[in-house]
């Protein structure tokens, strides 16, 4: 193999537009995005200190630097304790690239501030995720549906046979981050199934997730495309890009945009995309896993939904056939049936009933077929088992 890394493209999106996207739909009035620096974004906050000199405006600044910080992290994780992230909060210079007070007021033997703060966000966020990680209870789950294009493949591979994905699922098992095993994706769905999930959207990537059992997913695609050097020989170059959205599985939000690119010189167009992949990987595995952290821990909201799990199905019809009838229970509403491991059918939807009565439904007769009987019942989660009909029952 004779391959040579010509130029290395650092063509990052990170966070940028990601998290321009993320904090102009979720945030609070008081986080911005400052739209002429790059990677930066304002936010507007408060400040006070006692006493009324040139001393006291400028704590009184330092303080709202301070709350500015806070409030970025509380938009993730609601209440947030200042001694568990006091790391960041006491590095107030790392974060916070300028600021500038927009009003100034004396009162009550204190100073007042309003300042709007312009935080460099990346390195807030790995430090914010840094300090996340080790608070989860449990590691964060995550799916990788990305759709590989290189020399040789007639169409987009997935799974171990794509260079991207073992390439990032190495990289987040390092970081302690659980990844669902991608040969065990091949074998339950096929490459135009994958595909479908891939085009449809955040809505469709997170009920990919969702069928996973996976707390994250991180789509998209790597493409590599390969011309001669004219000026080197037989040599190729091997120019590859890699989009990859993270997004998480329960309310289908988009929590990062990750763009890089990278170019290697070969003699072999197979071995070249290899190695670009591998270097585009590397350069947006950091990117990627911070935002599985950061997206992991973002706290669950309130919900009504119910997880109906059915062993043993015959086929998908059967599956429906139970959907059919939540549908035509009061209280139930956006019932949702779920690809999942052969043997095991799942169905989401919401409740505002009691799950006594809801039982009671599911395990009616059904005018044809198999019938339902419970297995487990556990606050929401619902685990039923199909039997066949009692040969005397009253049709």
């Amino acid at each position: 193999m004779h391959c040579s890394m010509t130029r290395s493209v650092p063509y990052i999106a990170v966070c940028l537009l990601g998290a321009a996207i993320f904090f102009f739909l979720v945030a609070p009035k008081t986080l911005t995005h400052a739209a002429s620096i790059p990677g930066v974004i304002k936010i507007q906050s408060k400040g006070y200190a006692q006493g009324d000199g040139p001393q006291a405006r400028d704590a009184a600044e330092l303080d709202a630097k301070r709350r500015a910080l806070l409030l970025w992290m509380q938009n993730f994780l609601g209440e947030v304790s200042e001694r568990d992230f006091a790391p960041i909060l006491d590095r107030v210079g790392d974060y916070a690239q300028s600021s500038r007070i927009v009003e100034l007021k004396h009162e009550d033997g204190g100073t007042h501030v309003i300042v709007e703060v312009y935080v460099r966000e990346w390195p807030l966020r790995v430090d914010f995720a840094a300090l996340l990680a080790p608070m989860l209870t449990t590691a964060p789950r995550v799916v990788l549906l990305i759709a590989e294009e290189g020399p040789g493949n007639a169409a987009p591979i997935f799974g171990t046979e794509a260079t991207t994905v073992k390439a990032l699922a190495k990289s987040l098992r390092a970081r302690g981050i659980e990844v669902e095993e991608p040969a065990e994706l091949r074998k339950r769905y096929t490459k135009r199934e994958l595909l479908t999930y891939l085009r449809g959207g955040l809505p469709s990537i997170a009920k990919f997730g969702r069928e996973n059992n996976a707390d994250i997913v991180i789509a998209g695609s790597a493409i590599a495309v390969t011309r001669l050097e004219s000026s080197v020989g037989r040599m190729l170059r091997v120019r590859t890009s890699l989009n990859l959205s993270v997004v998480r599985s329960e309310d289908a939000a988009l929590y990062e945009s990750i763009a890089t690119e990278a170019e290697v010189t070969c003699l072999v167009a197979e071995d070249g995309a290899r190695i670009a992949f591998e270097d585009a990987i590397y350069k947006g595995r950091d990117a990627a896993a911070v935002a599985t952290v950061l997206a992991a821990a973002r706290p669950r909201a309130a919900t009504a939904e119910v997880e109906l799990r059915l062993e043993n199905p015959l086929d998908w019809r059967e599956v429906e056939r139970v959907a059919g009838r939540l549908r035509t229970i009061e209280g139930v509403r956006e019932v949702e049936v779920l690809r999942a491991q052969t043997g095991t059918g799942i169905i989401q939807f919401e409740y505002t009933g009691k799950m006594s009565a809801l039982v009671d439904d599911l395990t009616r007769p059904f005018p044809q077929g198999r019938n339902l009987q419970t297995r487990q019942v556990v606050g929401r989660e619902m685990l039923f088992t199909f039997v066949d009909a009692s040969p005397n029952r009253t049709q």
